[in-house]
């Protein structure tokens, strides 16, 4: 998933340049979703994107439906008007579902934690039993995709204070910013 999104946003960095930069503050009610659905793009990075499809949607759709349309119906005008009308209904629609996307992956992730911290928090209370350093628990716990999404929380957390040499507790709470769970970030 990770090549498409590159692959739409260097399209879209290609086609509109630095045109659509004074517009991205309008689009920053998704930043917070964004943030928390695990998508790979910066905002300014996703409005291009959310931008460039439906855009090229238009551009490629437009003339085909007016092509078949004027073909189906045989009056060139109304075959104009409504594949226009039509072509701008789908992009609209497209549009729209690319803006509420992060929510829907932000909240079906809160879902997914939700749903698997009572057995983490068991796992963990056990772990930490053996008296294991808090950086392990984390590591162990980044380990078992039977947690889902707190085995990728878990494993965020280990990355930034392993790799990133970050302390454990910015990594922790960078991670409980990020995160869509409010039983999480507590």
């Amino acid at each position: 998933m990770t090549n498409l999104w590159d692959s739409l946003k260097n399209a879209a960095f290609k086609l509109f340049g630095k045109s659509l930069e004074p517009y991205i503050d309008y689009f920053s009610s998704i930043k917070p979703d964004l943030e928390m659905s695990n998508i790979s793009l910066s905002l300014a990075e996703y409005v291009y994107v959310i931008i460039f499809v439906p855009f090229i949607i238009f551009a490629v759709e437009f003339p085909l439906l007016a092509l078949i349309l004027s073909i189906l119906i045989r009056n060139i005008l109304v075959s104009f008007f409504l594949s226009f009308t039509l072509t701008i209904f789908i992009s609209l629609l497209v549009f729209f579902i690319f803006y509420s996307y992060p929510s829907m992956i932000s909240s079906g992730r809160k879902k997914n934690i939700d749903g698997a911290l009572p057995f983490a928090t068991t796992y963990l209370a056990t772990v930490a039993g053996s008296r294991a350093p808090p950086l392990t628990m984390f590591k162990v716990l980044s380990q078992f995709k039977e947690y889902g999404e707190i085995a990728n929380e878990a494993k965020k957390i280990y990355r930034d204070d392993s790799v990133f040499g970050m302390d454990l507790t910015a990594a922790i709470r960078k991670t409980a910013s990020r995160t869509p769970s409010m039983q999480l970030k507590e």
